[in-house]
């Protein structure tokens, strides 16, 4: 009876330190590295027209972000297919229209964000920022790469170098998030991050 205790103790505090090595396994996965490029693109002025009617207009559209609405397209690599609202607002205004989608985009996100911090384990969160931020990274230094070497149009060009700069200040956030997060839930970091951003 006794070395059945002794058996089952030992079995459970062998079941704690695999879960506790576990848990520890999200915590050290080093960041993936961030280029010095996109560092300085992130601190570089990046003019987001929070003030333009167009940007207004697609910035407050109650509509849920969906991957085939008429400007999805655009969060894409280049080459990209010609538009009518281009046409229309000119690249100067078509931009306004796209940062408020993406502006958008990132709002509806970090809510549902918000919820899953309040929801999920500390480390489960930390993994889905990490690997969130490696994702991101990846596809910026992608699409650096990319503009460097194609012979793209002008609109291509430009609107290829807004997504790698949107690109940039996103990667940036996210590693503040992981930051905060990483701080502990007792520090109240990252929802005094979300708030300051919102």
């Amino acid at each position: 009876m006794c070395s059945d205790k002794v058996i089952r103790r030992a079995q459970n505090q062998r079941a704690y330190e695999k879960r506790k090595r576990s848990s520890q396994a999200y915590l050290v996965a080093p960041l993936p590295n961030i280029p010095r490029s996109l560092r300085v693109m992130s601190r570089s002025t990046f003019p987001i027209m929070k003030t333009s009617p167009l940007f207004q207009q697609e910035f407050r559209r109650r509509d849920e972000i969906t991957q085939d609405d008429h400007l999805a397209h655009w969060d894409n690599f280049p080459p990209y297919h010609s538009s009518s609202l281009l046409t229309a607002y000119g690249i100067s205004g078509f931009l306004e229209l796209i940062q408020g989608r993406r502006l958008r985009a990132q709002y509806q996100y970090e809510e549902s964000r918000l919820v899953r911090y309040k929801t999920t384990s500390e480390p489960v969160f930390l993994q889905e920022i990490h690997a969130e931020i490696t994702k991101c990274v990846l596809e910026w230094s992608e699409l650096n790469k990319l503009l460097k070497t194609a012979g793209f149009s002008d609109v291509d060009c430009k609107m290829g170098r807004s997504l790698l700069e949107w690109k940039a200040h996103r990667i940036m956030d996210l590693l503040a998030d992981w930051k905060a997060v990483k701080k502990g839930r007792d520090s109240d970091q990252f929802i005094i991050l979300y708030t300051n951003r919102w």
